[in-house]
């Protein structure tokens, strides 16, 4: 059976499997209803909104605060300048990469490459800067979803089991996005396309 255990104020700390009640203090059973963080007067279970509506208003800020973090740690502030490159690579690209001069932001990329003894065509250097590009604006869509639908569906929670599976998915998501920005490492795997990419040309 299951069976709530409580603290000394009768708040309900835990949700355990049990063969009797009687094998802890403060133990109730938890068929009659009520979370981990509802409180048991002896008689019925008074749910906590307060904290619930507590913990909703946290993880949304947090949800926020994280997809702007992410967003910070690709660009680290440079988002016009990626927005240039990814102007001007489109720009050659549709010219059959025949525009001449060749664009300051694709010849910088042909520069960079040089700097490590990697020689590269300004051709090869637009398709890297506008591959990078599709791949964060791809990123960015689905980061806003996940921030939007987590959003609505902290809202609309009704308990904190809810609320964990909410956040359990939000972060699973989290850790699998940032891995394929390169943000944190896969230990799983030892090569990242995407994530070799774009650190060093975002766009």
């Amino acid at each position: 059976m299951n069976a709530h255990q409580l603290d000394a104020n009768g708040s309900i700390i835990n949700t355990i499997v049990v063969n009797s009640l009687d094998v802890f203090p403060n133990l109730i059973d938890a068929s009659i209803g009520g979370v981990i963080g509802d409180v048991w007067t002896g008689a019925v279970i008074v749910k906590n909104f307060r904290n619930l509506e507590t913990e909703k208003a946290e993880l949304i800020a947090r949800v926020k605060s994280e997809a702007g973090e992410v967003t910070q740690q690709v660009l680290q502030g440079l988002v016009s300048e990626y927005e240039l490159a990814e102007q001007e690579a489109s720009e050659y690209k549709a010219s059959g990469y025949l525009n001449t001069p060749i664009p300051g932001s694709v010849q910088s990329e042909v520069n960079s490459k040089a700097a490590k003894g990697v020689i590269i065509t300004a051709a090869v250097a637009c398709d890297t800067i506008l591959a990078a590009a599709t791949a964060w604006r791809i990123a960015q869509a689905e980061l806003r979803n996940n921030r939007l639908t987590v959003s609505s569906a902290v809202e609309i929670a009704k308990d904190t089991i809810a609320l964990n599976v909410i956040k359990e998915k939000h972060d699973t998501f989290m850790t699998a996005l940032k891995i394929q920005l390169g943000i944190l490492k896969n230990d799983s795997s030892s090569t990242n396309s995407t994530a070799a990419t774009m650190p060093t040309t975002v766009i």
